[in-house]
């Protein structure tokens, strides 16, 4: 049999290999070179436990360093899929911010609140004098939050497809 690999050999004492613990105490009872490797890990582990600011070599630290992997990219249909989701939503968002624009006209309610004040001419009141005010108020503002919910949005999709791909491409 080949010797046993480092990661083998470390996660045996961690525990982590239950299905070939016989075939490694097997092994190990005849290897001498994995039984060295075997006492040099549990020496390492003994230290670093009772030193909590055990310093670790440079050395030690690079060769640590060169065998973690990259967290592996999402796949090309997995952007895809994102992507469409997020034109789809888009979409989505502009023909609703579209038709509340086209239902908030400010005709209807202009028409509405002087049949209302023709039916009630002798009970005009502060109370529908307010009512008016707040109707024009209401009616330049759908655009304005239209504009200021589409701005979010584009500055969304530009912080996405632009900037936090750079920053993915940084971390480990």
């Amino acid at each position: 049999m080949k010797h046993l690999s480092d990661d083998k050999i470390q996660n045996y004492l961690d525990g982590n290999t239950p299905q070939e613990n016989d075939a490694i105490k097997n092994h190990l009872k005849t290897c001498i070179h994995c039984q060295d490797l075997l006492n040099q890990y549990q020496n390492l582990y003994i230290d670093l436990k009772r030193d909590p600011e055990f310093q670790l070599s440079e050395a030690f630290t690079h060769a640590v360093m060169k065998r973690l992997t990259l967290t592996p990219k999402r796949g090309l249909l997995f952007r895809i899929a994102k992507d469409f989701l997020l034109g789809i939503g888009f979409l989505w968002f502009t023909a609703v911010a579209i038709a509340i624009a086209y239902f908030i006209d400010s005709k209807p309610w202009e028409e509405l609140f002087k049949q209302s004040t023709n039916l009630m001419s002798t009970i005009k009141t502060t109370f529908f004098v307010s009512i008016n005010h707040v109707l024009s108020d209401l009616i330049g503002k759908p655009y304005l939050l239209l504009c200021a919910g589409l701005t979010l949005l584009i500055i969304a999709i530009i912080d996405r497809l632009i900037i936090q791909p750079k920053y993915n491409n940084l971390s480990l």
